[in-house]
C-alpha cells in the first residue's frame, strides 16, 4: 500500500545564474548560453540522500534515494511527494527507471538484491526479482526501448554480475560467468547516479568500472557475450574509477569520475572516446575534478555536455575534451527530459538530503 511522507506546495527559489566559468575551455559559437542558465531549488521534502532520477516528460518525474524513499512530482516540481516502499524502510535504491508516469522500477542494492515494480504511481508496489547471495551489489539498470534491458553489479564468485530482461523488467536471468570477462583484482561498479549503464541501439551496451581497474565492458548483441576495454580514469584505489558514462546521438562517448573521498583531485575524472566507447583518450587538463553523472544535453550541438557531483557542475563544448566549472550546488545525478524542441533543454537534479532543483538550459542564442 501507498505510505506517503509528506505532500506540499512549495514555492520554488529560482536562481539566475551569472557566467562563472573555470578552467580552459570556452563556449563554442553553436553551444548552450551557459550565461543563461536558470536552476530552480524546490525545498527538500524528504532528509532521504537521492541517487536515483528519472525523467518521463518535463513534468513527470521520480527519484530514489535511502530508507526506501522515492520522490515524484506530476506539475514540473510544484508540488512533490514523498513514498516509502513498504519494506524497505532500511533499504537503498540506488537506481530508478519509468516505462510509463505512473510506471517505475526501483533497484534495491546490497544483499538482497532486488527488484520493485510500481504500476499505479506507488501505490502499490512487488518485487519482480531477488537474490539472496550475502556478496550481491548491484549498482545500476538501463533499457532499450523494445524492453529489453541491463542490469549490473559488482563481481561475486569472481565474475561480475549481469542479469537481463526481454520482458521490460518483468523477468530477470543471469548472464553466465563464462560470457563476462574477468573482473581485474577489487574492480567494481559504483551505484553513485544510476548511470553506470547505457543501453544503446542495435543492442549495444556500455558498462562502467572502477576501483582496481577503471574499464568500459561492451555487449553488441543484448548482453549475450562481452568485451572489455581499457580507460585513462582514475583507479586502483577504493574510491576511484568511472562513476558515469554517457553517449550521445552521434556516438561519442564520456566517463567522469575519479576520487570520490578527494573530491578536487583533478587527475583521470574525466575521459572521452570518439568511436563509440572502444578507445578511450583523457581529458586535457584541468579535468573537472570527481563527477558523479554525466549527459549529453539535448537540443544542442553534438559534443556539449554536462556533469555533476557533490563538487558542483563542469561543461564540456567540445566533446569531454576540455571541461570548464560553473558556480553551481553539487548534485549527485541528473536527468533530462525528452528533448522536442523548443528554446531550453531541462534537466531534474538530485542530491543530499533530499535535493531537487530544475535545470534549464537555452538551445540557441
Amino acid at each position: 500500500m501507498l505510505r506517503t511522507l509528506l505532500l506540499a506546495f512549495h514555492p520554488s527559489l529560482v536562481l539566475l545564474i551569472p557566467l562563472a566559468l573555470t578552467g580552459c575551455a570556452n563556449p563554442g559559437p553553436l553551444g548552450p548560453d551557459w550565461e543563461a542558465l536558470s536552476l530552480t531549488v524546490f525545498p527538500p521534502i524528504t532528509e532521504a540522500s537521492l541517487r536515483g532520477i528519472a525523467a518521463w516528460d518535463e513534468d513527470v518525474v521520480w527519484a530514489s534515494g535511502s530508507a526506501g524513499t522515492c520522490v515524484r512530482t506530476t506539475d514540473a516540481g510544484q508540488t512533490w511527494t514523498a513514498l516509502q516502499v513498504p519494506g524497505l524502510e532500511e533499504r537503498e535504491l540506488r537506481d530508478i527507471h519509468l516505462f510509463g508516469p505512473d510506471r517505475a522500477l526501483v533497484l534495491v542494492v546490497g544483499s538482497p538484491a532486488e527488484l520493485w515494480r510500481t504500476e499505479d504511481a506507488g501505490a502499490h508496489w512487488r518485487l519482480v526479482h531477488r537474490d539472496d547471495d550475502p556478496g550481491m551489489f548491484m549498482d545500476s539498470m538501463d533499457f532499450w526501448p523494445n524492453g529489453r534491458g541491463l542490469c549490473f553489479g559488482d563481481p561475486v564468485g569472481g565474475a561480475f554480475t549481469i542479469w537481463v530482461s526481454d520482458t521490460s523488467g518483468e523477468a530477470w536471468s543471469t548472464v553466465p560467468p563464462e560470457a563476462l570477462p574477468a573482473p581485474h583484482p577489487n574492480e567494481a561498479g559504483f551505484a553513485a547516479s544510476g548511470t553506470l549503464v547505457r543501453c544503446l541501439p542495435g543492442g549495444r551496451a556500455l558498462v562502467a568500472t572502477g576501483g582496481g581497474a577503471a574499464r568500459v565492458l561492451e555487449t553488441h548483441d543484448y548482453g549475450v557475450s562481452w568485451e572489455a576495454h581499457a580507460t585513462p580514469m582514475a583507479q586502483g584505489g577504493t574510491a576511484t574509477g568511472s562513476f558515469s558514462i554517457g553517449v550521445n546521438e552521434g556516438g561519442s562517448a564520456v566517463l567522469v569520475g575519479g576520487d570520490y573521498t578527494d573530491p578536487q583531485a583533478r587527475a583521470g575524472s574525466a575521459a572521452y572516446s570518439v568511436d563509440g566507447g572502444r578507445h578511450w583518450q583523457p581529458a586535457e587538463e584541468p579535468q573537472p575534478g570527481y563527477r558523479s553523472c554525466v549527459q549529453a544535453v539535448p537540443g544542442t550541438v553534438s559534443g556539449t555536455w554536462l556533469a555533476v557531483g557533490k563538487g558542483g557542475f563542469s561543461t564540456s563544448d567540445d566533446g569531454g575534451r576540455s571541461w570548464s566549472g560553473l558556480s553551481l550546488p553539487g548534485h549527485y545525478t541528473m536527468s533530462f527530459a525528452p528533448y522536442h524542441g523548443g528554446r531550453f533543454a531541462v534537466a531534474y537534479l538530485a542530491g543530499a538530503a533530499g535535493a531537487i532543483s530544475r535545470l534549464e538550459i537555452p538551445c540557441e542564442r
